[in-house]
C-alpha cells in the first residue's frame, strides 16, 4: 500500500480484518449508524497512515486506531440521542441482505454478550474480544497491548471467571 497505493492489497486487508473491526465496534457502540460511520473512518485513517509509514503489525495498527476512535467518540459525543437517527438506523437494519432470522440471532447474541460484559472493566472486555472473538493468541495480544504474556493470561482468566459468574447469575446454569 505504501509503495504502490495498491487498492487490491487494501481490499484484501478489509476483507480479512473488517469482520473483526465490525464486531469490535458493535460491542462498544449502541447505534448501527455510529458503527458504520466509525468503521469507514477507521479504514480511511488506516489507508492514510499505510501510505506514509511502514507497518509492523497490521492487526495491531487497525485495532489501535479502532480503540482510539471509540475513546474519542465517548469523549466528544452528544448525550442527547437524536430520535430521527434512531429511526433511520432501525430502517437500515431492515435492509440486511442475510435472512432475517440469521441477523436476529446475531443481534441477540451480541446484545446478550454486551449485557453480560457490562460488569467487566474495559481492559477485560477487550482481552475477551481479542482472544475469543478475534482468535488472537496470548502472545499476539500481549505484543499488541504492550504487556507481558503472563499479565494478559492472568487478566484474561480473571475476566472469564467474572463473565461466567455474571452469566450464571443472570441466566442460570446453561
Amino acid at each position: 500500500i505504501r509503495a504502490f497505493r495498491d487498492q487490491k492489497a487494501f481490499e484484501i486487508l478489509v476483507r480479512e480484518f473488517g469482520p473483526r473491526i465490525d464486531r469490535f465496534l458493535k460491542l462498544r457502540l449502541s447505534k448501527h449508524e455510529d458503527v458504520e460511520d466509525m468503521y469507514a473512518e477507521i479504514w480511511l485513517r488506516f489507508w492514510t497512515y499505510a501510505q506514509s509509514a511502514m507497518i509492523d503489525s497490521v492487526s495491531g495498527l487497525i485495532h489501535t486506531i479502532a480503540r482510539g476512535m471509540v475513546a474519542e467518540f465517548y469523549q466528544h459525543r452528544d448525550h442527547n440521542p437524536d430520535p430521527l437517527s434512531l429511526a433511520r438506523a432501525d430502517d437500515e437494519d431492515r435492509d440486511v441482505a442475510a435472512p432475517i432470522h440469521e441477523a436476529l440471532i446475531a443481534q441477540v447474541d451480541v446484545e446478550l454478550l454486551k449485557d453480560a460484559m457490562r460488569g467487566l472493566r474495559d481492559e477485560e472486555t477487550e482481552l475477551i474480544q481479542l482472544r475469543y472473538l478475534e482468535g488472537f493468541r496470548i502472545k499476539d495480544i500481549a505484543r499488541q497491548l504492550g504487556k507481558t504474556e503472563n499479565v494478559v493470561s492472568v487478566t484474561l482468566n480473571r475476566a472469564i471467571k467474572k463473565l461466567r459468574k455474571t452469566i450464571r447469575e443472570k441466566f442460570g446454569e446453561l
